[in-house]
């Protein structure tokens, strides 16, 4: 039946936005707690943002191979200035990345090799992975850098597919991400995405005026995310799906402004074809 139906989907005039991580791809995260040293397995990285009023997410734009080439004592306020720009992509509050480097200037301690304790755990975690991210977390009010971060993820099975089928259906497919382009762009090739689709280290206003935009330029506007970072833009959206298929997303808050809530990313074209059948 649902062959059927994704057959006959008609998504000319249609725009259909994806988040990445834990949308299209299965994300495997492992974070430090500076102040413990402690390593966190599984853990969400928008969870640590709203454990404080003021703290923000941080992603590094550097090549993973340079971080592990790296001396492991040197220091991060020294490391990044030197090698590498940083972009605020979720925050409690505003923070600027001027009230980043600042943090890191006063937090000496925090070395290159917190990085590299998390990257590694990723790769032995995950081996085969194609995607990898790292950052940090900062807590503003504090001063202090509280988390480093790595991310690896690989694509969901079955979404190589989905994204075909709704292009094939004549849907124009969009990639809108905290990550960094040149990760992004990864994907995109994988998934035959163009480029020009591709839009990276958005925060989540962000991503709610580009959907909006969107809106200015298609008949309806589709957005598919999994998590509070993608809130804007799915109560922003003609049609918001909720993907609750990455684990350990906190998805409460998003129900409510969400039309449709899947647990497989390859739901999206007869969750599509049964909505637009019913409008």
């Amino acid at each position: 039946m649902n062959k059927t139906l994704n057959s006959n989907l008609n998504l000319t005039q249609t725009a259909i936005v994806f988040d990445s991580a834990g949308t299209l791809m299965k994300m495997y995260r492992v974070a430090k707690d500076i102040k413990t040293g402690k390593l966190l397995h599984d853990v969400v990285s928008t969870n640590i943002v709203k454990s404080c009023p003021e703290c923000a997410l941080v992603a590094i734009h550097i090549e993973s191979e340079i971080v592990e080439k790296c001396p492991g004592k040197a220091s991060l306020c020294d490391f990044i200035p030197e090698h590498v720009d940083v972009d605020v992509v979720c925050m409690s509050k505003d923070v600027t990345n001027e009230m980043v480097h600042g943090i890191l200037r006063r937090n000496p301690m925090v070395t290159v090799n917190d990085l590299q304790e998390v990257l590694k755990a990723i790769r032995v975690k995950c081996p085969r992975i194609f995607y990898v991210g790292l950052g940090f977390a900062v807590d503003a009010n504090a001063g202090i850098v509280t988390h480093t971060i790595c991310t690896g993820g690989k694509l969901f099975s079955g979404a190589q597919e989905t994204v075909h089928k709704l292009a094939d259906a004549g849907a124009d497919i969009f990639i809108a991400s905290g990550d960094r382009k040149p990760k992004l762009l990864l994907l995109s090739e994988r998934l035959k995405i163009p480029s020009k689709r591709i839009f990276g280290t958005l925060t989540p206003r962000m991503k709610q005026e580009l959907v909006a935009g969107l809106k200015l330029k298609y008949e309806r506007v589709v957005m598919v995310g999994n998590d509070i970072n993608d809130y804007y833009a799915l109560e922003e959206a003609d049609i918001g799906i909720l993907t609750i298929q990455q684990s350990g997303v906190d998805s409460e808050r998003l129900k409510n402004i969400s039309d449709e809530i899947i647990n497989d990313i390859s739901q999206v074209p007869s969750v599509l074809s049964r909505l637009l059948g019913e409008a």
